[in-house]
């Protein structure tokens, strides 16, 4: 049996020669610096465990602990910051759109509308009785409307997909309509389960496409005229004989989609030119008169347009001033419109002002926590900052009495000092949370550099001494082979 030459096989009853075993041991010991070395080299610290160095481990542990609890702070303490923020920013919107509805009411003020006026054709005298001039008779009926004159829209929302059945119109329901110089077209339901736009739709073609439209948009129903003519519907019942059934009263489709039926008066027996004139007058934003010349003059006071038409006979025909007229500027009324948008606008970004959950402009409260373990709470109440709040209330008639037109500048006054005064409560607020903010980033970063210089690693030495172990580790490694070589050639001596 062949002999080896050494043998590395020491038992627990063998020792190692001595100066390899220094040489092992020291190679362990090289070992286990680098390998605690490395992990400082990692961590940059030079306390990783309490074994270590349990005194400033734990205090480590401690001051990273309550850093980190404040960057937890820190981090909702931001949002708020950031919430607050945009706070002043709606609001500064809000007082902005608040500033340019008191625009729209201070041009109002100063506003003066331009009536628009109709003259007849022919000269009337005061006494002259209308049933005495050839065309006139007892009940013959006109119909008489302000607004605009090239268009109509319902007040009932409407939808191009809805059945007629959806807005309570039958069959045998009937729409009236007269559009410019024409006669009045009727057309009737014939099915109710038709749906609004393809009833629409027969209408304008019926009547023709170049005298009439319908759009369909937003909910609302609209009729105009692409010609500018004057449209007037009506809500009569028509007979077989083509004349209004005085005895149905039922309403019909202009009244349930809402839309203006005007005014109707009616020739009486020995009705005078002058009681015409002030039935007329008796009207809302009407005047009637005659001219130096003996005209009547029918005059929409506010400068709305004018449209007049006969119903049931031919008075307007005979006295030359059936159809419209829209030479008049009703200014405040588009002021008006102006302002009701605006305070539409101040609700919508009121309702659009929400954070993270919570909307501070509709009288939600921010809780603010500004420690770790949540002792120290500041609560930042909200203001109800919408337009009822604001005590802004829609344009009253139109703004055709300065009247309505005052309440609202005084409203509007009131307004601005309420949404100034909540900017100047959150900027405050703001400010407090911001110097929270900037003291608790401050705490944090005091604990965590005093973790720092409790355990911090100077890298550099550090990575100098894993050179200088590895240097040594690769000669106790030699040292250690040439000993094992030495004790192998003298054991193959023998």
């Amino acid at each position: 049996m062949k002999t080896m030459p050494y043998n590395f096989s020491y038992g627990t009853t063998t020792r190692l020669p001595s100066s390899l075993a220094t040489n092992v041991n020291y190679g362990k010991d090289l070992a286990s610096l680098y390998s605690s070395l490395s992990v400082s080299l990692a961590t940059g610290k030079t306390v990783n465990s309490s074994y270590e160095n349990s005194i400033l481990y734990f205090k480590d542990m401690r001051l990273n602990e309550r850093a980190a609890g404040l960057d937890s702070v820190l981090d909702s303490v931001g949002k708020i910051s950031t919430t607050l923020s945009a706070v002043d920013d709606s609001i500064t919107a809000l007082t902005e759109l608040v500033q340019q509805a008191k625009a729209s009411a201070t041009y109002a003020a100063e506003s003066v509308n331009k009536p628009a006026k109709m003259t007849s054709e022919y000269g009337f005298e005061d006494e002259q009785v209308l049933t005495d001039i050839s065309g006139f008779k007892d009940g013959d009926e006109i119909l008489i409307r302000t607004g605009n004159m090239k268009e109509m829209t319902a007040s009932v929302p409407v939808e191009k997909n809805m059945k007629l059945s959806d807005l309570d119109i039958k069959t045998g329901d009937s729409f009236n309509i007269k559009v410019g110089d024409g006669e009045w077209v009727t057309l009737k339901v014939a099915d109710e389960d038709m749906r609004v736009d393809a009833f629409f739709g027969q209408l304008t073609t019926l009547i023709g496409e170049d005298k009439l439209k319908y759009e369909v948009k937003d909910g609302q129903l609209k009729l105009y005229s692409p010609d500018r003519s004057p449209i007037l519907v009506n809500d009569a019942h028509y007979g077989p004989d083509g004349e209004i059934d005085e005895t149905n009263a039922e309403p019909n489709m202009a009244s349930k989609l809402g839309f203006d039926l005007g005014t109707k008066i009616t020739i009486r027996e020995g009705e005078t030119i002058e009681e015409f004139m002030d039935e007329l007058s008796a009207l809302d934003g009407i005047s009637a008169s005659l001219t130096s010349r003996d005209k009547l003059q029918i005059t929409s006071e506010y400068g709305d347009d004018l449209v007049i038409g006969d119903l049931k006979g031919s008075v307007t025909e005979f006295m030359g001033i059936e159809g419209g007229t829209e030479s008049g500027d009703n200014l405040r009324l588009k002021y008006s419109e102006q302002y009701d948008e605006l305070l539409k606008q101040i609700d919508d970004l009121v309702n659009d002002s929400t954070f993270d959950g919570l909307n501070p402009l509709k009288g939600d409260n921010i809780r603010a926590v500004f420690n770790e373990n949540g002792g120290d709470v500041r609560t930042i109440t909200g203001v109800m900052l919408d337009s009822e709040s604001l005590g802004l209330s829609p344009s009253v008639g139109d703004w055709q009495d300065p009247a309505d037109i005052a309440n609202a500048l005084a409203d509007l006054d009131a307004a601005l000092v309420k949404t100034r005064a909540a900017a100047n409560k959150f900027q405050q607020d703001a400010a407090m949370v911001t110097g929270r903010e900037t003291f608790l980033t401050g705490l944090s970063n005091t604990s965590k550099n005093g973790a720092e210089l409790l355990t911090e690693a100077d890298l550099e030495e550090v990575s100098a001494m894993l050179l200088s172990i590895k240097t040594q580790q690769e000669i106790a490694n030699q040292v250690i082979s040439l000993t094992l070589e030495s004790n192998a050639n003298i054991l193959s001596m023998f």
